[in-house]
């Protein structure tokens, strides 16, 4: 089973990944490992500007499915059957995702500010300092990427507004109510 996500910046997506990896076994790729790898291969910091130019220009260069394709090329070199794919962001990667994998798509949602306070409270290089930047940030986001589109195209919506205390203490049982719904599509 291939399961992908995409979400805002803080909703949680890799939280949840992380889970699935932890209760169920799959292994976990991210696309945007693949653009930090390059930001860092070049020396660059991660901060959210560095990773959007970079990928930008990857779109550019190599095309709007160049982080799918590298995701899928590491795919076929493992035996695990159980996948998840984290940070899609363009309906080309979709496409390309859902065509080479089958993959089921989840929309990770979480409220503005929830978001806003998980990334304050993780405090990393990548993040804002602050909601107006965030609100900025997310204005960026919907140019760049299809979350339009992503959305009306996703197979599951979970809302995960919950604290992190909460939600690990139902961890097990929110991946496993997860994967029933996937399992009945």
């Amino acid at each position: 089973m291939v399961i992908g996500t995409f979400a805002y910046c803080g909703s949680g997506q890799d939280t949840l990944a992380d889970g699935f990896c932890r209760y169920k076994g799959f292994q976990k790729y991210s696309m945007g490992d693949i653009i930090r790898n390059i930001a860092k291969e070049r020396g660059l910091p991660p901060k959210r500007e560095n990773l959007q130019k970079i990928r930008e220009e990857c779109d550019a260069v190599y095309g709007r499915d160049f982080t799918p394709k590298q995701i899928v090329s590491q795919i076929c070199l493992t035996e695990n059957q159980d996948i998840i794919i984290t940070g899609i962001r363009t309906m080309e990667e979709y496409l390309h995702l859902k065509s080479r994998l089958n993959m089921i798509l989840v929309f990770v949602f979480a409220d503005e500010k929830i978001r806003f306070l998980r990334m304050l409270k993780r405090a990393e290089e990548k993040d804002e300092a602050n909601l107006l930047e965030l609100k900025k940030r997310m204005d960026r986001e919907e140019e760049l990427f299809d979350y339009e589109q992503l959305r009306q195209r996703a197979d599951i919506k979970f809302t995960f507004n919950m604290s992190l205390g909460q939600y690990l203490n139902q961890e097990k049982e929110i991946v496993e109510s997860l994967l029933h719904s996937i399992t009945r599509l």
